[in-house]
Formats: C-alpha cells, sequence, structure tokens
C-alpha cells in the first residue's frame, strides 16, 4: 500500500503521507472487528452516542464506544486523516 499521485514527483509532502497512510494501515490490521466498526463510524461521522445505540448488533454505552476508538487509535488517525485530507487538493493543484 502507497500514496501514487500521477505526475508528480516525490515531494517530502507525497512522501510524509505515504509514511501516514502505511501507519494508519499498520493500525488498522490490528484493530478488533469492534473497533474497525467504531472507527467506520467515527469516519461517517456518526456521535458516539448514536454508535452506541444504533451502530452495533446490540447496544452498547458510549464510554465503550470512547474505550473502542481510542484503543484503535482513532484520535491520532483522525488527526493524520485531516492533516492528509488538506494536503491532497494542493498536491493535486500542481
Amino acid at each position: 500500500m502507497g500514496v501514487f499521485f500521477p505526475g508528480h514527483c516525490e515531494t517530502s509532502i507525497v512522501k510524509a503521507l505515504d509514511i501516514i497512510a502505511k501507519l494508519i494501515d499498520v493500525k488498522a490490521r490490528e484493530w478488533t472487528a469492534k473497533q474497525a466498526q467504531a472507527v467506520s463510524g467515527a469516519l461517517l461521522g456518526h456521535t458516539q452516542q448514536s454508535m452506541a445505540k444504533e451502530w452495533f448488533a446490540r447496544q452498547i454505552s458510549q464510554q465503550a464506544v470512547a474505550q473502542l476508538l481510542s484503543r484503535a487509535g482513532w484520535p491520532t488517525i483522525s488527526i493524520a486523516i485531516g492533516f492528509f485530507e488538506s494536503q491532497v487538493p494542493g498536491i493535486l493543484k500542481a
């Protein structure tokens, strides 16, 4: 897995984005099914409360969702995704 932008040289930002993608992939491979489900919900913009009530086969607490997200590394991954998304438009314009 890697990041490739056709026609763009290997700039330091492209290399950084590639590293970010690889690190997220390494972490995601360690997720349990419930952690992956919680991260999927977070990626789709669901709140922890709504995921707790509707996202899992049986209702769990908001605290349990928060714990799943924390153990999955979501707080840091969401920052990395935000950085990734902020950089891609500039790369594509170049």
